[in-house]
């Protein structure tokens, strides 16, 4: 079951993704997606195996929903927060951050009630507190990527 819930959150994920106006172009997205995936891995993993702050269970429905939340869900989730930030409306780009925010930590706690994950030594702040991260790191990903274009502009 919690795999198939896992799922179905990812799939609502790309299809917010594929319903949100877009800033960035197709390359770029994909760029993005990528690097935000490599980020998102590398900061679980040092919460899982080297502070084992965050336990997965070991059974083999659970890792693998597991395994499609960090591997599709939360990249997606920090490519349309990418887009999020790069509207025009800041009043509009503040009510999105929260809302991003918010679903992060409903979705750390569903993963806690599925049996999916453990944190001994974790609470919703120390969540809140990394998605503020990963939003921080988007935000310069989407600069650098944004920036880099404009400069290629400018050597042609």
């Amino acid at each position: 079951m919690s795999l198939a819930v896992c799922v179905l959150i990812s799939w609502c994920a790309i299809a917010v993704l594929a319903l949100i106006p877009k800033k960035l172009s197709t390359v770029e997205t994909v760029f993005l997606f990528f690097v935000c995936t490599i980020f998102e891995l590398s900061v679980f993993t040092i919460f899982h195996l080297n502070l084992h702050w965050i336990m997965v269970n070991n059974h083999v429905e659970q890792s693998l929903a597991d395994l499609v939340i960090r591997l599709v869900c939360v990249p997606v989730e920090l490519v349309i927060t990418s887009n999020f930030m790069l509207y025009s409306s800041r009043p509009l780009k503040f009510v999105l951050m929260v809302a991003v925010l918010l679903v992060n930590v409903l979705l750390q706690k569903t993963l806690e009630w599925l049996g999916i994950l453990f944190t001994s030594h974790w609470h919703l702040g120390y969540t809140a507190l990394l998605v503020c991260g990963y939003i921080v790191f988007v935000r310069l990903m989407t600069f650098f990527i944004t920036h880099l274009k404009q400069t290629e502009g400018e050597v042609t």
